[in-house]
């Protein structure tokens, strides 16, 4: 609760949307007005007052914590199985590593846009639902696609000018897709294991690194986003304390 109270009163009560509410939000105005503008309002949203006070809160989101990490390990379960199989040969050279990387970001985006126009044609129920052991997710497509039609009112045409920028640029426009996207990449091609806790930081990225002039990361955040080129030391500094890097950016 403590720390809590702190965050609240150094953020002034302010926390990120969900990366999907985001997303939404870049999608709109690129596709729209050619460029993303980066309104607070786009992004950030006032903390209900002590929401975290009430009732059971705190059981609940430690028995969903625990409950989505152990379904996790089902969700990455293939991907993780690969990475087993790439462990075995370490020595990849640099040019065969950005294949891959090519290889797995043309594939993020084909089958986000395959799911988009499956439900822009009707092909299948919005929120379609998969289960991880005793937990039940929808698709981040469907909560972006939802957004976009009834908070951003897009209209068809609007969602033909999406797929097209998609299938033409792929996520390069839309910062929290590109952001995710590619760290998603370098944890795989860095053979490490996917874990919900790994899911998250990459959400909170994919969130926050675009909007924000203060970024806090641990170290080996910070290795994962220069290596696909999502933050410069040439351009931004780094202040450390103890294992917590702030950016500041100009």
């Amino acid at each position: 609760m403590a720390h809590n109270n702190f965050f609240e009163q150094i953020s002034n009560n302010y926390i990120f949307y969900p990366v999907e509410i985001i997303t939404s939000y870049e999608i709109s105005m690129y596709i729209r007005q050619g460029k993303i503008k980066k309104h607070m309002d786009g992004y950030l949203t006032k903390h209900r007052d002590n929401a975290m006070c009430s009732g059971n809160t705190y059981a609940l989101a430690h028995a969903f914590s625990e409950e989505y990490k152990k379904n996790s390990q089902i969700q990455y379960a293939q991907l993780n199985d690969i990475r087993s199989i790439n462990r075995k040969y370490p020595s990849v050279k640099q040019k065969e590593r950005l294949l891959f990387a090519k290889a797995m970001r043309t594939l993020a985006i084909k089958k986000f846009v395959e799911e988009l126009k499956k439900l822009y044609y009707n092909k299948r129920n919005i929120f379609e639902v998969s289960r991880y052991g005793n937990l039940s997710m929808c698709k981040s497509v469907d909560v972006i696609f939802y957004n976009l039609v009834n908070r951003r009112l897009f209209t068809r045409k609007d969602i033909e000018l999406l797929i097209s920028e998609l299938e033409r640029n792929g996520f390069d426009n839309i910062p929290s897709l590109n952001i995710k996207n590619e760290l998603s990449i370098i944890s795989a091609l860095d053979n490490k294991k996917t874990t919900s806790n790994d899911d998250i930081d990459i959400s909170r990225a994919a969130s926050g690194l675009a909007f924000s002039d203060y970024f806090l990361l641990i170290v080996k955040e910070r290795w994962s986003l220069l290596a696909c080129n999502l933050i410069s030391d040439i351009t931004q500094k780094y202040f450390q304390v103890k294992k917590v890097i702030c950016r500041i950016l100009y």
